[in-house]
C-alpha cells in the first residue's frame, strides 16, 4: 500500500491492530474480565474462553479478506 514507509517484505497487516488475530486477542481479554467482574469461577471463564477462541477461529476460516 503506498504512502507507508515500511521496510520491504513488511504489509500494512503486519502492523499490530491490524491484524485478525488482535480483534480476537483483544474479545478474548475483555471476555475474560467481564466473567471475572460478574464472578465468574476459573474453570467457567476457561470453558467461555474455548467457545470464544472456537468461534472466532471458525470467523477467520470463513472471512474472504
Amino acid at each position: 500500500m503506498s504512502g507507508f514507509n515500511l521496510p520491504p517484505g513488511c504489509n500494512v497487516s503486519d502492523i499490530p491492530g491490524n491484524r485478525p488475530e488482535d480483534g480476537v486477542e483483544e474479545r478474548l481479554l475483555e471476555l475474560f474480565a467481564e466473567a471475572w467482574g460478574y464472578g465468574f469461577t476459573e474453570e467457567q471463564i476457561l470453558e467461555l474462553w474455548r467457545e470464544a477462541v472456537t468461534s472466532e477461529q471458525e470467523r477467520i476460516k470463513e472471512d474472504p479478506a
